[in-house]
């Protein structure tokens, strides 16, 4: 279709898997072995920096092709990028409980689960929100000179921890990843 809505429909494949791997490490909270809290900070820095950075500009520019469409209420659009801001916030404040975490702040493990449950699951409701709202309506909307110039604007970034060349401060994070 367009390399614009493969790149973005990626991410949002990415942007899942580590949201389950969130979602398992959390479960071991309170447990021997807990989770890998060093791996779940890996996760946030990611989340909190490749999305802002390369992902959420490249919606922008698919919104903004979307706004002159009949069918694309510019009420929704401001409501998703609305949602980029939370979304944002959110995971700082769980980066931040991260990282007092691992220098053992005495963060409690019912603060620490609910905020990661609470991250996650706002993410999983924008991804829906997205890929069954704008993202499919781009899909039946947009007209193939529409998806021509999204493409001849795109300038591929790379994904630090899914791409060709892994970051090095992601490499223990991306083995992770690679057993499942």
């Amino acid at each position: 279709m367009s390399v614009v809505m493969d790149q973005l429909s990626q991410d949002h494949i990415h942007i899942a898997r580590l949201l389950d791997f969130i979602d398992r490490e959390v479960v071991k909270a309170g447990e021997e072995p807990g989770p890998e809290v060093g791996l779940l900070r890996d996760v946030m820095r990611y989340m909190t920096s490749y999305p802002d950075l390369y992902h959420h500009p490249l919606e922008d520019q698919l919104f903004a092709e979307l706004r002159g469409h009949p069918d694309a209420g510019p009420g929704e659009i401001t409501a998703i990028q609305a949602e980029h801001t939370e979304i944002l916030l959110l995971g700082r404040r769980f980066l931040d409980t991260l990282e007092q975490l691992m220098m053992d702040e005495g963060v409690r493990v019912d603060a620490f689960v609910g905020m990661a449950r609470e991250y996650t699951a706002m993410q999983r409701r924008h991804l829906h929100r997205e890929e069954r709202g704008l993202f499919r309506l781009a899909r039946e909307t947009l007209t193939p000179q529409e998806w021509a110039e999204l493409d001849a604007g795109f300038a591929r970034a790379p994904d630090p921890v899914f791409g060709q060349g892994v970051k090095r401060m992601y490499e223990t994070l991306s083995r992770a990843l690679a057993q499942g």
